[in-house]
């Protein structure tokens, strides 16, 4: 669980309310805002189509502390690494449910890199199109 008093904003990677396996091909990006075992969905934005930057400029632009996602390419983590966001990589499940885990401190971030065929923009991953 977190800390009373203590505030941040959570970015939540998902396709229709799930949390996606596939970071580039996500569809939604939902804002949270926590506060000690509280949280509240501030905004959800949808992502049009399948680029890969367009995840990481939404989450970026929200600014949040943390990012709760199922993979995320090396691409990606130098970017959030750059603006001082801490990944948690691994999530599955519906996105609230996900947010519940989370701010019980159950949730843990396991490595889950995408790696292996290269796409034209220069995104790396294992899986399946």
């Amino acid at each position: 669980m977190l800390e009373k008093g203590i505030k941040m904003r959570v970015c939540v990677v998902g396709n229709d309310g799930v949390v996606s396996t596939h970071f580039g091909h996500s569809n939604e990006v939902s804002l949270y805002e926590v506060y000690g075992n509280h949280f509240d969905k501030l905004e959800t934005v949808q992502i049009i189509g399948h680029e890969h930057e367009g995840v990481p400029r939404v989450v970026c632009s929200f600014e949040p502390d943390v990012i709760i996602c199922g993979s995320l390419g090396e691409k990606a983590k130098k970017r959030f690494e750059e603006h001082g966001i801490s990944m948690m990589t691994g999530a599955n499940g519906p996105v609230d449910h996900v947010m519940s885990l989370f701010i019980q401190g159950v949730l843990k971030s396991v490595e889950s890199t995408c790696q292996g065929h290269t796409h034209d923009d220069d995104h790396d991953c294992h899986h399946d199109h």
